[in-house]
């Protein structure tokens, strides 16, 4: 809405409406997600209404039938919202002269929840009136039926609309004066009476301020039916607007009745409406008669600042502070006298006194007085004030002396003390949310005077706000922003413009893209869209474009996914580990601006984690819809990683999607059916068979995907990568992809590993551990030997530390020097070795870890460390300080775990340990549904959410007696996790992962950990 106000360029609106259009499709996929709470459905709802609302008013039709199905939804919050909404767009159609049927609206007036009713009868209201003014006859008997509802806030609401009704009817002539008086007197129904008290108020009043003689004798009689609170309610506010008439008029007027409803407080026969509306006119006829030189007792009044309604209090409040500064401006109250007020043992008391002293100080300082205002100052220093509520009697002055010291040092500034800004600035940085509040709120007033003079600002003091943990303050920031923000616009439009037309010659100028590679130039990335060679994709202006290196293997890649996605195709990707796959699938919908959830399958995954089923929520067993069903309602793009892992008998429960397009599923018993949102895609992810524990794909359910097969990388493609990505010279990425490219010839050929059970696996995801390690002694000059010793170092740690056989490691480091010339060069390579002692020191005073509580290992973790402990610590260490999950591989009783609860207990962080076994299910890691002591059932969520969410440690121990390692693969990736209930749980940034095993060569019974995991680990 402020872009359409704003920016008057025909292109600029064109752009903003296709952005409106595409949230409005966003929005409508994001109903239809069951992981949302009713409230946060409700916002959406409001958010969607307002769109079409404005759309509305362009004149654009619209089919907002959505919105209309949501008013039977059996959620009331929902119900609530789309009330509102479907009203207000009623409403704006019945403005146009547009013929609308508003049954449905009508309908919300019988609604069993007494808000919905409310706002219902707001806008139908509202339509009558429309249509009436439009010279319509309508039937407002509906609303008049609602004021016999047995909640006061509807007899309310119905009371306001048909006196709005009443007044239009007798505007036009339709209804005489007579006539409403003599309902007045005719009608049994006490409700129907009070509407044409309010009525008659109106027009008696419009007379009176004519200088007509008016007999409100007829509405005076009402004051003896005291059991009907909507009849009181509404004499207060006829005879409190008709007595302050004929009191400015300075006519004698007996109001005491009116005074005598403040005495009525404490009684059954009011209510804090009623109670609100007698302060606010009793107040305002005092006032009156004390500028007219009157005495008045305001006792009564004094003694509504001790009622229990926040609101009572606040109204009371607002017309003592009129009264005493109009005392205070006839000389009846002294400062001094104001000032000791602030002293009173009576929090009300105090909160008048700041308030008026505030606005007298003001009035002074306006006048060229010199005024000493330390006593408000020092009210803001009332610890004992601090973050109370006006309510049971409670009153934050600290809150009023902030609220009145504001105006007091924006009045100083426009003085020219400009030093009273930084009073401004430390108040906002006070503990005390309402003081800030108060604070930004006089913020924004300062800089909107400042740009209507034409003066810079710098509003860094409120865009600090939007980081504030109180969501209150963030909120009142980030709406004096805007309102700043558009004042700024208005006053610069000449600017605006000239901006706008560079944009416009921007729009389809190719951004800047931190791509490289040999193919980057076959990919064009625009604001508004990405072409692929001969592919163009619309893209979101504001998705984000990550680095990439497109190599010959990796665009073809990404050709495919793009292929796919116009489609709509599922597509599955076949290949070796570590060769883009699961990277590039998320790359592009990065790129696009699509939303990517990544989920590892694993051999005991079942129907119930892809399609949902019944399970306990708050304490109720009620049905959660899986993985897969909420990426198809929440329109995401779902990658199935490693589909091969899983139980042929549950991904063949893809079929019907596959073939049809759409998911037939039985839920709660009953068979229900799913239609994609259209931005759902599905993809899977599969490495070769003969990885462990894959399964062999049947060929009728590969036929239903679109298949790519991709190969090993090339050495060059190796070379092009490390190059790129680190910056690191041409030649000495190649000739490190060489020694890659043969130490990998060498494990597949089984040169090195020979009396091993499983291979070594070098793959992309080594190489790139490599360069992110030697990328700083590429940007600045290191002295040979330091630059070898480091080189050397790295490559130890990455590539040789995990060769078990002495022999094949010496053999290998002689290969090295083979490439690098280290000894040539005068490097001791053994030295370098065993020389660790000072570095793994350094390394593990540089990690950052959580401070820890319980599970901090204590005795168990006491050594001291041997030289070769020191070594495997160093190397421990470094994977710890580049956030890489770490493999640990060693006999029985060689000191793994020992290590890690060594540093675990050096660093005072929580360290939890998990033994996996052959029957270990995936509840050991993720959590389970357990019973509490009422005997709910609830899930408690496992290990390993625990220490992602607080960035502890965990050790799993026996990694390769269980396949369940492989569900770690998404959380490595992507740096999350799915649970058990559908929630995502990201990374804490001090969170490692350490897996221990013993070889496979050592017992028989221990699997082989798949390529696929293993090459994700140091």
């Amino acid at each position: 809405s402020l872009a359409y106000k704003l920016l008057k360029e025909e292109f600029i609106q064109e752009l903003i409406q296709k952005e409106l259009e595409g949230m409005l499709e966003d929005l409508e996929g994001r109903l239809r997600g069951p992981f949302c709470m009713n409230i946060e459905k409700a916002d959406k709802i409001r958010t969607l209404g307002a769109i079409y609302l404005e759309l509305v008013k362009q004149g654009k039709e619209v089919d907002f039938s959505r919105l209309e199905e949501m008013l039977r939804d059996s959620s009331d919050k929902i119900r609530d919202a789309a009330t509102e909404s479907v009203g207000a767009i009623y409403l704006e159609l019945v403005r146009q002269g547009k013929e609308v049927d508003f049954s449905r609206l009508e309908g919300m007036m019988d609604c069993g929840e007494w808000y919905i009713c409310e706002a219902a009868i707001e806008f139908v209201g509202a339509i009558y009136l429309e249509k009436i003014k439009q010279g319509e006859k309508i039937d407002f008997s509906p609303l008049k039926r609602k004021l016999g509802h047995w909640e006061w806030h509807v007899c309310k609401a119905a009371a306001q609309a048909l006196t709005l009704i009443y007044l239009e009817l007798f505007k036009q002539g339709k209804t005489t004066l007579s006539q409403l008086e003599g309902m007045l007197g005719d009608s049994d129904d006490d409700a129907h009476k009070a509407v044409i008290i309010k009525v008659l108020g109106a027009i008696y009043l419009k007379l009176i301020r004519q200088g007509e003689e008016v007999d409100i004798g007829r509405i005076e009689g009402m004051f003896e039916n005291r059991n009907k609170k909507i009849i009181r309610l509404c004499i207060s506010q006829a005879l409190g607007a008709i007595y302050l008439e004929l009191v400015k008029q300075r006519k004698g007027v007996d109001f005491s009745r009116l005074e005598e409803m403040l005495r009525d407080s404490d009684k059954d026969i009011t209510n804090d409406d009623i109670l609100q509306s007698t302060i606010e006119f009793v107040g305002a006829i005092y006032l009156e008669k004390i500028k007219q030189g009157e005495e008045v007792d305001i006792g009564q009044l004094k003694r509504m600042l001790e009622n229990s309604c926040a609101n009572v209090c606040l109204v009371a409040m607002q017309i003592l502070t009129l009264i005493y500064l109009e005392l205070f401006k006839q000389g009846k109250i002294t400062l001094s006298q104001l000032e000791g007020m602030l002293e009173d043992e009576k929090g009300p008391v105090r909160y008048l006194a700041a308030q008026v002293l505030g606005a007298s100080y003001l009035e002074k300082i306006k006048q060229g007085e010199k005024i000493d205002f330390s006593p408000l100052e020092e009210r803001l220093e009332d610890e004992e004030e601090i973050s109370k509520e006006i309510f049971r009697g409670e009153w934050p002055v600290d809150e009023a002396a902030a609220k009145a010291l504001g105006p007091i040092y924006l009045e100083l500034i426009k003085q020219g003390k400009q030093a009273y800004f930084s009073h401004l600035e430390e108040i906002l940085e006070y503990s005390d949310g309402g003081v800030r509040k108060t604070t930004v709120q006089l913020l924004e007033v300062f800089y909107l005077e400042k740009i209507k003079q034409g003066e810079k600002i710098d509003i860094s003091p409120l865009e600090k706000r939007l980081e504030d943990e109180s969501w209150p303050l963030h909120e009142v920031a980030s709406q004096a922003l805007v309102r700043i923000l558009e004042e700024l616009a208005l006053n610069n439009q000449k600017d605006l413009t000239e901006l706008l037309t560079w944009f416009s010659g921007c729009l389809d100028t190719p951004l800047t893209t931190p791509l490289k590679g040999s193919c980057k130039d076959r990919i064009l990335i625009t604001p508004a869209t990405l072409r692929i060679g001969d592919i163009s994709l619309k893209r979101d202006r504001n998705s984000k474009v990550p680095p990439c290196v497109f190599t010959q293997s990796a665009y073809r890649i990404l050709e495919t996914i793009a292929l796919s996605y116009l489609l709509k195709h599922p597509l599955i990707l076949f290949g070796p580990t570590s060769t883009g796959k699961s990277f590039l699938i998320n790359w592009l919908a990065l790129v696009l601006g699509k939303k990517h959830l990544s989920y590892t399958l694993n051999p005991y995954i079942s129907k119930t984690e892809l399609i949902g089923g019944v399970k306990p929520e708050q304490g109720r067993w009620q049905w959660q819809d899986g993985i897969l069903l909420r990426a198809m309602k929440e329109g995401l793009w779902l990658t199935l990683e490693e589909i091969n892992l899983a139980p042929s008998e549950v991904i063949e429960m893809l079929n019907d999607l596959l073939i049809t397009g759409k998911l037939i599923y039985s839920e709660n018993g009953q068979q229900k059916v799913i239609v994609p949102h259209p931005d759902f895609r599905l993809f899977a992810t599969a490495n070769p068979e003969s990885y462990a524990q894959r399964e062999r794909l049947s060929n009728i359910f590969l036929s239903r995907f679109k298949r790519y097969y991709q190969d090993e990388l090339t050495e060059r493609e190796l070379s092009e990568i490390l190059s790129d990505l680190f910056n690191i010279p041409q030649g000495e990425s190649l000739i490190i992809s060489r020694f890659h490219f043969n130490l990998s010839q060498q494990a597949k050929a089984r040169i090195i590993a020979r009396k091993e059970k499983d291979p070594y696996i070098f793959s992309l995801r080594d190489l790139i551990r490599l360069g992110r390690r030697i990328k700083p002694l590429f940007e600045k000059q290191y002295p040979e030997k330091t630059f070898l010793k480091t080189l050397f170092k790295e490559f130890y740690s990455v590539y040789l530390a995990r060769i078990r056989d002495e022999g094949e490691r010496e053999a290998l480091i002689t290969l090295l020097d083979t490439y690098f010339g280290f000894n040539n060069k005068g490097l001791n390579l053994e030295e370098r070795i065993q020389n660790t002692e000072g570095e793994y020191k350094s390394l593990l005073s540089s990690l950052t870890t959580t401070p820890g509580n319980k599970f901090i290992p204590q005795d168990e973790a006491r050594i001291n460390p041997t030289a070769s402990q020191k070594m495997t610590l160093y190397l421990i260490l470094s994977a710890f300080i580049q956030k890489e999950p770490l493999l640990l591989v060693g006999n029985p009783a060689s000191g793994k775990t020992t290590l890690i609860r060594y540093l675990a207990k050096e660093k005072q962080t929580n360290l939890y340990y998990v033994n996996l076994s052959s029957e270990t299910g995936l509840e050991e890691l993720l959590g389970g549904y357990i019973q509490d002591k009422q005997g709910y059932w609830r899930y408690k969520q496992g290990l390993l959410p625990k220490a992602v969410k607080e960035g502890s440690w965990l050790f799993i121990d026996e990694a390769n007696l269980s396949p369940i390692s492989e569900y770690l693969n998404t959380l490595i990736d992507f740096g999350y996790i799915t649970d058990e209930e559908g929630e995502t749980i990201h990374t804490h940034p001090n969170f490692r992962l350490i897996l221990s095993i013993n070889p496979p060569k050592t017992h028989s019974s221990r699997d082989i950990l798949s390529p696929a995991l293993r090459t994700r680990f140091a």
